[in-house]
């Protein structure tokens, strides 16, 4: 059975635009894991624009979390629904370097 077609997915198939460059980590704070979530709003030619309003957010929230803020779970869910993925495939623990 194929995989169902992502509110994202949707949104961005009415959009004309080119995927954007993808810059993913911001080294300003220490943190536990990385947000995949800019990462899949590019491959999928969105602007922060198009989420915040597809989610009912602000531009200012959805860019804080897509830089590694903090996130409340409902939040998550959120974005994982209209992404089309599990939590995990969005928020991925940072590996931890290897102590010689």
């Amino acid at each position: 059975m194929p995989k169902p077609i992502s509110p994202a997915s949707k949104l961005a198939a009415t959009k004309q635009r080119e995927p954007r460059n993808q810059k993913t980590d911001c080294p300003r704070r220490k943190r536990v894991c990385v947000c995949r979530c800019r990462e899949h709003r590019h491959k999928l030619g969105l602007t922060i624009d198009d989420v915040a309003a597809a989610l009912q957010m602000s531009k200012a929230n959805i860019s804080e979390l897509e830089r590694g803020s903090e996130v409340q779970l409902t939040t998550c869910f959120k974005l994982a629904a209209f992404y089309g993925h599990r939590i995990d495939e969005l928020w991925q623990p940072l590996e931890e370097p290897a102590h010689a």
